[in-house]
């Protein structure tokens, strides 16, 4: 029975190193495979700025987009502000096409349509830090 356990240990042992010992060999054959890969994608950016003129750039890194300047801050606030003005002006729970109708009133400017405005108020109110829903397509100020 010693034995049996013995001999038991030793193939646990050595089916562990042997585990240890493919994972290590796995790494390697990728880490050469992705070190080649990446030469060649050298290669092909080389060829690639050859017709191109000049170098691949930032842009290409990123996925062609670019960060927005940005523009001039609105003197009404934001369309948050808005909705935060219109609930405490009517004083209870209002539903979103209501405040949507009503951002205008309080002073918000804006040339989207009401449908867009609408939108645009299901979006802001996704923010629990100032908004909760009270029930299906109804909000409240928190607090």
């Amino acid at each position: 029975m010693i034995q049996d356990l013995m001999k038991r240990l030793k193939l646990d042992v050595l089916q562990a190193v042997l585990v240890d010992e493919g994972r290590r060999v796995r790494e390697e054959v990728l880490g050469r495979l992705r070190d080649s890969l990446r030469g060649e994608l050298e290669r092909i950016d080389a060829k690639i700025a050859e017709f191109s003129g000049g170098k691949r750039g930032a842009r290409s890194r990123t996925g062609g987009r670019r960060k927005k300047a940005a523009g001039p801050k609105r003197k009404d606030g934001t369309f948050k502000d808005a909705l935060v003005r219109v609930l405490k002006k009517a004083g209870s729970a209002l539903r979103v096409n209501d405040m949507a109708a009503r951002v205008k009133d309080v002073g918000f400017k804006s040339i989207a349509t009401p449908r867009n405005l609408t939108i645009q108020a299901y979006r802001a109110l996704k923010d629990r830090t100032l908004f909760r829903k009270l029930g299906r397509g109804k909000y409240a100020l928190k607090g």
